[in-house]
């Protein structure tokens, strides 16, 4: 279970943010209401994603950061940008911009980190190719649309 949380927030990920500053702006109103990631090799993060608040913390985050030992509400202060929204699946699969790698970040429900892209987009990039974080992940890279 700790290689997986390692993989979604790292230390030095949470030490970067505590440095990171700025903000990128974006409306809610503006981006989609849904993004959609298919071919994925990790199933589970295949699927229909909606669109959230920024400032609601998705529930893996949060079960990644208790086990552990951050404080939940502020890391997700410190690395999202309290601006773009993130997107969630029926099972739990978020993604969401991460201000400190300036990355677009797609986790399992228990909040591990599956893929990730640098891009300062205000929405997850629908080209360009998405890095795993697994072996598993590797198989097959996801595909995004609106």
């Amino acid at each position: 279970a700790g290689r997986k949380l390692a993989s979604s927030l790292s230390s030095a990920a949470a030490a970067r943010a505590s440095s990171a500053g700025g903000s990128a702006g974006g409306a809610m109103g503006s981006c989609p209401q849904r993004v959609v990631v298919a071919g994925a090799s990790v199933g589970e993060v295949n699927g229909e994603y909606g669109v959230r608040a920024p400032d609601v913390v998705p529930a893996g985050f949060t079960a990644t950061c208790e086990q552990m030992s951050w404080p939940a509400e502020a890391t997700w202060k410190k690395l999202s940008d309290g601006a773009r929204p993130w997107f969630e699946s029926a099972n739990g699969s978020y993604i969401y911009w991460n201000r400190s790698d300036g990355c677009w970040w797609i986790d399992a429900p228990s909040g591990a980190g599956v893929y990730i892209q640098k891009n300062s987009g205000e929405i997850p990039p629908l080209d360009g190719a998405w890095e795993p974080l697994t072996k598993q992940a590797a198989g097959a890279l996801p595909r995004l649309s609106i």
